[in-house]
């Protein structure tokens, strides 16, 4: 059932705007006929909560389903009113596991289930009558004939996965933070302000916004208030929700920097997250997010899926490491500086990228390890690379295991 709705979804010719802020009831109510047609033999209706959400009908069981995420939300006991809700369960995990009620970055060792007394077919006020969190073990899986899941990712390659994911998590957090803080009484007097005029024109409801346009007009953003970001050296101005850019403080030593505020089609606030830095020893590490907009200047939800970039960089900026990102992949190019000869290898020049490329062999190869013989984990081992002495030990060691003499084949000197 669960490979049938993936199949389904990716049929569906559009796709690719599911998550779009653009996307109205009526483009589900298309999206759910289509649903229908391709799910014939079960019976085929729609939660009264999301228009974005399906449910499977087999008999007294109905299954649940997210076509927006590709998740899979529970299964409900029709006759006796009861609902087993699950959490974060992906249709696809993005290490290729199949589907087994497991959610990305888990494994079905013990899978934890929500009960709550309510009918999924008809409108839920009050969240249901919660009746509890029940865990199945693995050993009752094994009784009931449910496949075992075996991770085939190393701990370098998990760690990838959940540093993407990581990132994709700060920029819903980010997102979360600037609709409460515009929608907020601070955020309503800051929309409402307006250089030279009395506050009359201009807000949160401005024509400028109903029709797509950022959020309110250019201002000066010089006071901090709480959770808001100014640092003049570094060129960070407070959140403006008029002119939709600033900084803003998800928490502490975390810091998102927005680049536009706009409204979609039902009136909601739609951010759109440039970058989110957050402090570490000696230095910070950033996701940028990939940003396209439509002819309106609206964000069309399309970058949601693609590469996003981590940057961690010292302090004095010295020393950088660049990755691209893939929710599904980790990491797919990476580029790396340290301060020194860093660039040659046996007498053969090797680039910023070809070095981080080497980097990153090392890593996954798990070459550096910390005092417990454990493989070092990103951050923590761009930290130890901060130290000269350190950092010369891996230039030596991935010289001596990763490359090749000048006179060998392989591009650039590096082995295959």
């Amino acid at each position: 059932m669960a490979q049938r709705v993936t199949a389904a979804v990716k049929a569906y010719p559009d796709n690719k705007n599911l998550r779009s802020s653009e996307y109205q009831k009526s483009d589900y109510d298309k999206l759910f006929d289509f649903m229908r047609e391709k799910l014939r033999g079960y019976q085929v209706q729609r939660p009264p909560e999301s228009a974005g959400h399906l449910v499977l009908i087999d008999g007294d069981a109905a299954y649940l389903f997210d076509m927006i995420h590709l998740g899979f939300l529970g299964v409900a006991s029709l006759d006796k009113g009861l609902y087993f809700a699950a959490s974060d369960v992906p249709l696809e995990r993005s290490d290729d596991r199949s589907f087994a009620f497991v959610a990305d970055g888990k494994t079905d060792t013990t899978t934890s289930w929500y009960l709550f007394r309510r009918n999924v077919l008809e409108q839920d006020q009050a969240g249901g009558q919660d009746l509890g969190t029940y865990s199945v073990s693995r050993g009752e899986l094994d009784r009931a004939g449910v496949a075992k899941q075996v991770d085939f990712l190393t701990p370098q390659q998990r760690e990838e996965h959940e540093l993407a994911q990581q990132g994709v998590t700060w920029r819903n957090r980010a997102e979360m933070k600037v609709v409460q803080f515009c929608s907020s009484k601070q955020g309503v007097q800051d929309g409402s302000k307006k250089q030279g005029g009395h506050g009359k024109r201009g807000g949160m409801g401005s024509r400028s916004a109903a029709n797509g346009a950022t959020v309110g007009n250019q201002t000066d953003a010089s006071s901090s208030p709480d959770g808001m970001v100014t640092d003049p050296q570094k060129g960070t101005t407070a959140l403006s929700c008029r002119t939709g850019t600033g900084a803003i403080l998800i928490d502490s030593g975390t810091t998102a920097e927005v680049s536009s505020i706009f409204r979609n089609r039902e009136g909601s606030l739609s951010p759109t997250i440039s970058t989110v830095s957050k402090e570490i020893a000696g230095g910070t590490m950033t996701y940028s997010y990939p940003t396209e907009t439509t002819a309106q200047g609206s964000s069309t939800g399309e970058t949601r899926g693609r590469e996003i970039f981590l940057e961690f960089k010292s302090t004095n900026g010295s020393n950088k490491l660049n990755l691209n990102l893939s929710p599904g992949k980790g990491v797919t190019a990476a580029s790396l500086v340290l301060p020194g000869d860093w660039y040659n290898f046996l007498g053969k020049e090797v680039t910023r990228s070809e070095f981080g490329d080497l980097f990153i062999r090392a890593y996954r190869d798990c070459a550096i390890k910390d005092r417990q013989d454990a493989c070092k984990r990103m951050p923590e081992l761009f930290t130890s690379l901060l130290n000269a002495s350190m950092a010369q030990d891996l230039v030596s060691y991935i010289g001596e295991h990763y490359t090749k003499p000048a006179n060998s084949s392989g591009k650039n000197g590096s082995s295959k």
